[in-house]
Order: structure tokens, then sequence, then C-alpha cells
């Protein structure tokens, strides 16, 4: 019997245009006054999420939905988090 051997996935470089997003949600929620916890409150979007986002991680194919519920507790635009 052969084994095939199988490889992880590949990672997939963010699109150039997405690179800024941790920083701006980062940046958008500490401007807000609110903490992770807080916003994961106000947005319905788990902290763990909130977290690996604002680090980079797993940004690879999110939905827009997220985002766009992060932005308004955050008083901001769903499109200005994703590419500024």
């Amino acid at each position: 019997m052969r084994h095939h051997r199988v490889m992880p996935e590949q990672k997939r470089a963010l699109p150039a245009e997405m690179a800024g997003a941790p920083k701006r949600l980062r940046e958008a929620r500490e401007a807000a006054g609110l903490s992770q916890s807080a916003l994961s409150d106000a947005s319905g979007i788990g902290q763990d999420r909130i977290s690996r986002l604002e680090a980079g991680k797993r940004l690879e194919g999110i939905s827009g939905a997220v985002f766009a519920a992060l932005a308004g507790p955050l008083g901001v635009r769903a499109g200005w988090l994703l590419t500024g």
C-alpha cells in the first residue's frame, strides 16, 4: 500500500491593501477606549478572534461581515479597517 504525504496548506500572503488591517483595528479600538473584551461584547465577535486579527493571524478569507461588526462599535467604516 502506498502512502501519500499530505502537504500542509501553504500560507497565503495577504493582499497588500489588507496588510495594515491589524494595526488599524488595534488603533481604532484603542482610540475608542475599548478593551478587546469590551469590543467583543459590543460587536458579537469573540475576543480570541479579535486578538488573532490584531496580531495579523488568520486574516485570509475572513468575511467582510466580521469587519462590519467590528466597525460599528469603533465608529469607523469597515472598508477603512480592511484597506485604509
